[in-house]
Order: C-alpha cells, then sequence, then structure tokens
C-alpha cells in the first residue's frame, strides 16, 4: 500500500471515530494512559534510557523510587512525561510551534550531572554531532553555525504549511505529511548536543494531536527500520515517501487502538498486562501492615541526623551559590508543636546543626535533641517535619525578594515518607531503610530546580 493510500485508511478511522461525538472521560483517560506510558516508554528507550515499562509507569503515578538506576534516567523520563502530559491536555487547536518552545522543551527533558553539559541544555549545538548509520558509515548533520538559519527555515515552512490548511489551499499538504517531513528535518538539522531524536518526536506528536490525530511511537523491535529509513534519505538520496510510509503505518496503529478503545474493545497488550499485575502486586505489598520485627520511630534527634542527614547535607551544598546571591537566607528543618511543650511554639533545627550530627555519627543526647522541648519517643509519629529553606533580598536586582519553600516528610510509627514542593510523595521508608545515594540525588535536584525556577521567575531571567 501506498503512502497516499495509508493516509486514506488513517482518515477513513478517523471519521469513524469522530461519528462518536464526544468520548466518556473513562474512554479517554484510558486512550490518554496507553499513548502516555508508551509515548514516554518507547520514545526514552530507543535512545538507550534503562528504566523498564513499570518502572515508567511509577514514574507517571509520581513514585520516582527507582533503586539502581541512573539519576540522569529517572530525571529524563520525568521530565518527558511532564512535556507529554502537557501536550496530551491541550488536544486539537492551534498550532503553536517556536524556536523558545523547541528550547524549553528540550530543558524540559535532558537532565546533566557535567556542569560543562549543563550550559548545553536548551541551547542550538556550539560543536558539530554526526551518526554512525546502519552501514556503518560517518552522516555529518548541520553545522553548528548554520543551525539558527534552518530551524528559521523550518518553522516558517510549517507556519506557512499550517496557513495553507486553514485556507483550504489546494496545494497544502495532508496534515500527517507536514507532520513527518517535520520531523524529516528536523533529524537532518539536529540541531541540540543530544536528544534530538526524542525531541523531534515530541514536535511530531504535538503537531499530529494540534490536527486531531493522536500520538504515534517506535517500538524497540521497530527502531533498526525507523534509523534505517533516516539513514537511507540522510546519507543515499532514499524517497522520503519510504520513511513516510513506515511512519504512516505507526499512525495507523495508534488511530485503530483509539477506535478500540471506543468500541470497547481491550487495548492492552498481554506484556503490558502482566507489568500492570506486578506494579499492583508491589503496590498491595507496600499498603500490608509492616511486620512486627521492623524497627519503630527513633527518637527525634536520630531522625534528624541519620535519616535527613544526607539529603540536608548534599541539599545545603547544592544551594551554597543561591545563598550568595541573597542577603539574608535561612535554612532549617521546622519541627511541630510538642504535646507536652507547655503551648510552646515548634522548634527550628539549623542546618549546620544537623550536619555536624550527621558528620559526627553521634545519635544520643545531641545539641540537636536538646533544643527540643519535651519530646518523648513516640510523640513524632505521624507528624510532618518540613525542611524549611527562606532566601530574601538580592542586592541591586530585587531587593523586594522574599521565597520560602517547604519540603514535608511524615513520621509515621514504622515508616516515614519524602514529598516533593507540590506535595506528591516520592519514596517511602522503614526505619531500617535510609535514603539511598540515587534518592537523595533525585530529591536535591528536585527541590534545587525549583528553586532556580523561582529565582529566574522572580528577576526575569532566562
Amino acid at each position: 500500500m501506498s503512502f497516499s493510500d495509508k493516509l486514506i485508511s488513517i482518515d477513513k478511522l478517523m471519521m469513524m471515530i469522530n461519528q462518536h461525538g464526544t468520548l466518556p472521560n473513562k474512554v479517554l483517560n484510558k486512550i490518554n494512559y496507553k499513548f502516555r506510558l508508551d509515548w514516554n516508554y518507547y520514545s526514552n528507550s530507543i535512545e538507550g534510557n534503562t528504566l523498564t515499562m513499570q518502572e515508567t509507569r511509577s514514574i507517571m503515578i509520581g513514585n520516582v523510587t527507582i533503586n539502581g538506576k541512573p539519576v540522569k534516567d529517572v530525571m529524563e523520563m520525568k521530565g518527558h512525561d511532564d512535556v507529554v502530559n502537557e501536550i496530551l491536555k491541550i488536544g486539537m487547536g492551534e498550532l503553536n510551534i517556536s524556536e523558545s518552545r523547541i528550547r524549553s522543551i528540550h530543558k524540559s527533558i535532558m537532565h546533566e550531572e557535567d556542569p560543562e553539559k549543563q550550559k548545553w541544555i536548551g541551547k542550538w549545538k556550539q560543536q558539530p554531532n554526526y551518526l554512525y548509520n546502519y552501514k556503518n558509515e560517518r552522516f555529518d548533520f548541520t553545522a553548528p553555525e548554520d543551525v539558527e538559519v534552518e530551524m528559521h527555515k523550518l518553522i516558517n515552512w510549517l507556519s506557512k504549511e499550517n496557513e495553507k490548511l486553514k485556507r483550504n489551499d489546494k496545494t497544502a499538504l495532508h496534515p500527517v505529511q507536514i507532520a513527518l517531513k517535520f520531523n524529516l528535518d528536523y533529524i537532518t538539522i539536529h540541531p541540540f548536543y543530544d536528544g534530538n531524536g526524542r525531541t523531534s518526536r515530541i514536535l511530531t506528536n504535538l503537531i499530529l494531536i494540534s490536527y486531531g490525530y493522536p500520538p504515534l511511537y517506535v517500538k524497540n523491535n521497530e527502531k533498526d527500520s525507523y534509523y534505517q529509513y533516516l539513514g537511507e534519505i540522510q546519507g543515499y538520496g532514499g524517497s522520503p515517501d519510504l520513511f513516510y510510509s513506515f511512519m504512516a503505518d505507526l499512525l495507523h496503529r495508534s488511530v485503530q487502538i483509539m477506535l478500540d478503545a471506543i468500541e470497547g474493545k481491550d487495548i492492552e497488550e498481554q506484556d503490558d498486562i502482566d507489568k500492570e499485575l506486578r506494579l499492583l502486586k508491589n503496590a498491595v505489598k507496600q499498603k500490608e501492615t509492616t511486620p512486627p520485627n521492623t524497627p519503630k520511630r527513633p527518637g527525634t534527634d536520630e531522625l534528624l541526623s541519620k535519616f535527613l542527614g544526607p539529603l540536608i547535607t548534599a541539599l545545603h551544598e547544592k544551594l551554597k551559590t543561591v545563598r550568595e546571591l541573597f542577603s539574608e537566607f535561612e535554612e532549617a528543618v521546622l519541627l511541630p508543636y510538642p504535646k507536652n511543650s507547655g503551648g510552646h511554639k515548634g522548634t527550628k533545627v539549623p542546618f549546620k546543626m544537623i550536619i555536624d550530627s550527621y558528620k559526627s555519627k553521634y545519635v544520643g543526647k545531641s545539641e540537636a535533641q536538646m533544643l527540643i522541648f519535651g519530646w518523648q519517643r513516640e510523640e513524632l509519629a505521624g507528624e510532618v517535619v518540613e525542611i524549611m529553606l527562606y532566601y530574601n533580598r538580592i542586592e541591586n536586582v530585587n531587593e523586594k525578594l522574599s521565597l520560602v519553600f517547604y519540603m514535608p516528610f511524615k513520621f509515621k510509627k514504622y515508616s516515614y515518607n519524602s514529598y516533593d514542593l507540590e506535595n506528591k510523595e516520592l519514596f517511602s521508608k522503614t526505619y531500617d531503610q535510609e535514603f539511598t545515594q540515587t534518592e537523595v540525588e533525585v530529591m536535591v535536584k528536585l527541590y534545587v530546580r525549583k528553586v532556580i525556577e523561582e529565582i529566574k521567575a522572580a528577576t526575569d531571567i532566562n
């Protein structure tokens, strides 16, 4: 079947879908979840991300406890899911792709530990990039000095084609072909140092969704064909129609999934069901009553030094530059009102005190514990403890700027939980489990990124 014939087949299915009118929320949610999961998992997996489908699901429900996996993979999957979720909510409507939006998407899906590479995120590449194709021959992408011009031309082309469609111009390309040609041209430019494949698929799907089509995705067993078609076009003058035809099959699959869901058919693959059952089993286990031999909540000083100490130490170090910007700052842990405090207010324990206690590995009658009025071993169970960051006045920029951040932790009888700045649960641990280094790094990155975003927003710095 030719590419043109496949477009006709896709549009016939879309007509059948549209005849159903407004879909019930239950059906829409089922469709969106399926596309969100597959798009997240496969688009990252074919680029080398090590997270499994089950771990991708965990990221999507706000649980970023992925032990043994690189922080980069975890953070990039979370950023990718944020972008995908936003696009799926947009739905059909105005097409809005600009250079600034493309760079913003790149910032969202990339994560680097190396400070030098961090500077490249969200910026057009400064160094040449290339790949070795399926024939092991080198192909060079657009030179760095030409990227800005080529991206400007590509976005202008997209805008003009979009206007033609609005005018019902007979020379306008089919909406699907516009999306696929944009994908192909974008990949050939390769405007960023890394993340070009994921970004190209996000933008392609953004175009498709704006025209009323579902997103497409390339499965792991399809990636060789995907890269081979690209390689044929880029290196050997192959016909773009071969690539378009391949991608049309992927879109046809997505459209059929939509129709099947509307008609009440099962859209889960057997592998998906097996993994969902395993995920459910793990979730149920976490809800089970904690065994009697699990340690109960330790003393307050141990909670501060042993369990929060590694996080606070790493966070304090990472925020060093932030502190240098402000004339006033305070970083502390807020303890709630003690029950037998006689009405005395809750206690602030400075970071420095907790760090000193943690580094000395001293647990007992520490200075931190002596600050706490009347605490007994069980009184903190069920209470929320918060890390507080307070920054005030940036001289010569914004002297009125005042920022406060709270990061909650809930200490129960047998377990404790950490949350992000939007009060979504991150990690759940029992008292025989301390935060792993990966978990500490994830939390620090989430917290510091939010602080940076707030400072930028308040000071109009991009």
